[in-house]
This record gives structure tokens, C-alpha cells and sequence, in this order.
């Protein structure tokens, strides 16, 4: 059947919850590393991480046609571009993020009708209070969650800190930080810097990342819809908005605004929604986001509006060169 017909693509479609399926049972049998020293033939491929050849076969020849591996003239598979990504402690990997996968969080996926019909998140009306609630609650969940974001965030802080000039805030607070990997990275690049990590105290009791520069970095265990830490020259959050509804990240932004004084800036980190130039990726995260968290990707429009219910504004937005985020400047109105 031609991959042009209609009713193929369709189902294709339709059936491509099988690819991230694929993509998490690659990950967790470390595929790709096995593959670092060369190409290797499919017996000994399976031989080497104890599945069923002839199912492996199946998952590999899927992710081949999806130009995730590649099979070479001699019957072996290889890796290729992507692949190279699937593959542990290298940068830019993404094996930690693929590994991720939460029963729950997948019980929401498969709800995405009630949030279109009720504009509601689907985590909540299953279990009865929001995710992040949800996991507080299992100690094990929240240590996933929370490592597998310092993993992704590993990824990312050595670009950042190369994009931007850290070094003209002498007091920053990371708001939401987790486990400290970006204040880590920044205080280790700009010496004459002090930090702020604020998180739950669940990640701040494992903020690893931070360890060594107890001589200039606070630990602050508390929630942002408490309360934020005055006095700093640098509020950054980094992907905290993008989790939360506009009720919610109004609570966030009017505890930000008291805490800043008019010499105060922040930073926010996350993907800007551009119609003009929505990737395929951000329009499948700005889905995930509804039904798991109620929250949402937002435009420059939306973030100017938001801010301003809060008494702040925008000084300017830097699209990263290296990674597929923006970069949100701003402070007090005066």
C-alpha cells in the first residue's frame, strides 16, 4: 500500500502511540550504547540485552523505517544522528527522558476527550487533585520526577550558560529549580555569583547539583505559591509557568512582583507559542500539558498580559541559538 493514500496516513497516525512505546523499550534496554563500538546483527543484539529476537526485530525494523536506527548492507544495525541521542552520559542525550513513563500520567493521555470537552486537566478529574499533589504523596514518584528532570536539564545548562551573561546579577534566585543543575552550572561558570535554589523540600534535600557552593548558595525548601525570596538581583524560572493555568501562575507572578524591588529582573525559560512557526513537538507538549497539568504553552501576547495582572512587564525575549526554548527578560513596572 503507497504511503500516499489517505487512509494509510490516517492510520499511521492512529497508530503512532506504537513509536513511543518503541522509543521508551529502546531506551530501557540501552540499545544504542550497546551499538557504541560498532554495528552488531540482530542475534547479537538480542543476546546482549536478553529479549526475544524475533520481537526486537520488530521494534527495530519500526524505528528504522522512523529513521531512528539504521540497518546497513550486512544485516546490522547501527546508529545514526538520532540515535546517537538514545545513548547514556552523552550530551544532549535523551535516554532519561524517553525512560520517563508514569501510569498516571499516561492514564491522562488516554483522557485528552474530557479536557477538550471540559478544558480541564484529565489528571485531576481521575485522581482527585493535581499531578504534582499526586506525587508528593509517593516518595518514589517524586524522586522520579525530580531526577528525571535534572537529567533533561543537564542536557541543556552548559548552553544557557554560554547564551547568557549571568555574571551581571550578583544575587540569583532559581525559583522552582528542583535539585539546583542550572544554579549549579551558573555558579560554577561565574564564580563571583551567589544563589538561591527555592523548591519543596523533597528536591531540595537531593539538590546534588549545589553541594559544593554552600558558601554561596542558599537552600530554601518551600513552595513559590508561599512565598519568594526578597532581595535578589535575578529571578529565574525555568519551565515552572508552562505547568500551571493563568489562575495559578498569576499566584506565582504576584508573589515574584513582591518579592523584586524596582532594581530586580527575572527570567523566564520556556518555548514561546508562535502560530506562524509552531513545531509538530510544541503542539504535541501544549496537549500534554492540558491534559496532565491544565497548563499551557503561551504566546509573547499572553505573557505580556499575564504579567502585567501582576504588575510586570517585558523588557525583551531571545530565542536560544542552541535549544528550542526562549529567553523572557523583564522586571517591575515602574
Amino acid at each position: 500500500m503507497s504511503t500516499e493514500n489517505p487512509a494509510y496516513q490516517l492510520m499511521s497516525l492512529f497508530y503512532g502511540f506504537m513509536i513511543s512505546e518503541a522509543l521508551h523499550v529502546t531506551a530501557e534496554l540501552g540499545i544504542a550504547d550497546k551499538l557504541v563500538e560498532g554495528p552488531k546483527d540482530l542475534a547479537t543484539l538480542a543476546k546482549a540485552v536478553a529479549v526475544n529476537e524475533d520481537a526486537l526485530e520488530r521494534v527495530l525494523r519500526l524505528l528504522v523505517q522512523k529513521n531512528v536506527f539504521v540497518l546497513n548492507q550486512h544485516n546490522q544495525y547501527d546508529l545514526n544522528e538520532i540515535s546517537q541521542l538514545l545513548r547514556s552520559n552523552v550530551p544532549g542525550s535523551l535516554r532519561a527522558f524517553l525512560q520517563y513513563r508514569e501510569i498516571p500520567r499516561l492514564n491522562a493521555y488516554r483522557e485528552l476527550f474530557y479536557s477538550v470537552k471540559t478544558g480541564n486537566p484529565a489528571f485531576n478529574h481521575i485522581y482527585g487533585t493535581d499531578y504534582f499533589s499526586y506525587i508528593s504523596q509517593d516518595e518514589k514518584l517524586a524522586a522520579k520526577f525530580d531526577d528525571f528532570m535534572a537529567k533533561i536539564t543537564e542536557t541543556e545548562v552548559s548552553y544557557i550558560t554560554q547564551e547568557i551573561d549571568f555574571a551581571q546579577y550578583p544575587l540569583i534566585a532559581d525559583i522552582g529549580g528542583g535539585r539546583g543543575v542550572l544554579l549549579g552550572q551558573i555558579l560554577h561558570d561565574f564564580p563571583n555569583v551567589k544563589g538561591c535554589l527555592v523548591d519543596l523540600p523533597e528536591a531540595i534535600n537531593k539538590a546534588h547539583y549545589v553541594k559544593m557552593y554552600t558558601d554561596r548558595c542558599e537552600l530554601l525548601p518551600q513552595s513559590f505559591f508561599e512565598g519568594i525570596p526578597e532581595g535578589k538581583d535575578l529571578y529565574i524560572m525555568k519551565q515552572v509557568l508552562h505547568d500551571w493555568d493563568d489562575v495559578k501562575c498569576t499566584l506565582i507572578l504576584n508573589n515574584l512582583a513582591k518579592a523584586m524591588s524596582v532594581n530586580s529582573h527575572f527570567l523566564i525559560i520556556e518555548p514561546l507559542k508562535t502560530i506562524q512557526e509552531q513545531s509538530l513537538l510544541e503542539n504535541e507538549v501544549d496537549l500534554c500539558l492540558l491534559t496532565f497539568l491544565g497548563g499551557r504553552r503561551r504566546s509573547e501576547l499572553e505573557f505580556s498580559d499575564l504579567l502585567a495582572h501582576s504588575g510586570l512587564k517585558i523588557d525583551k525575549i531571545e530565542k536560544s541559538m542552541t535549544l528550542p526554548t526562549t529567553y523572557i527578560f523583564g522586571s517591575k513596572h515602574n
